[in-house]
């Protein structure tokens, strides 16, 4: 009888730790997802980050903006590689969601665009607006990845 009591007693036992591990499992899942959905979802600045398009020239022009804000100003870089050039200077008008920038070429060519976001609360963002270059105007669309 004594062998029974004890046999029944480390079955509670077992079943009483099988119980706390997959509780303690469950719990550990659920905060570990708590926190993965919330660091996928801090993007920072609407415009930080790395934006692919075209400019409508004769044919389409590929560019590539990589865009950072620092907490105070938005600053970027166009098609980045032996090529590239910073903007000068930056305006953003919050409440029409409108980016002005200009930039200068390598050999000196100034060029500035405006353009507006749409789609601002989506991962599928899209700035559209006119790109000036050589005293002309083009259209231009640019994708956030």
């Amino acid at each position: 009888m004594i062998m029974v009591v004890s046999i029944t007693s480390k079955k509670k036992r077992a079943w009483s730790m099988t119980k706390k591990t997959v509780i303690s499992s469950q719990i550990f899942a659920g905060l570990m997802f708590v926190l993965c959905a919330g660091v996928s979802a801090q993007e920072g600045h609407p415009y930080e980050g790395t934006w692919r398009g075209s400019i409508t020239m004769a044919t389409d022009v590929p560019v590539v903006m990589i865009v950072d804000f620092d907490g105070e100003n938005l600053q970027g870089i166009i098609n980045p590689g032996r090529n590239s050039y910073n903007f000068l200077t930056v305006t953003h008008d919050a409440p029409n969601w409108t980016l002005t920038v200009t930039a200068a070429t390598r050999v000196g060519e100034e060029i500035s665009f405006t353009g507006v976001m749409h789609d601002i609360g989506s991962v599928n963002r899209v700035i559209e607006g006119t790109w000036e270059q050589g005293g002309k105007d083009y259209p231009f669309k640019i994708s956030r990845e």
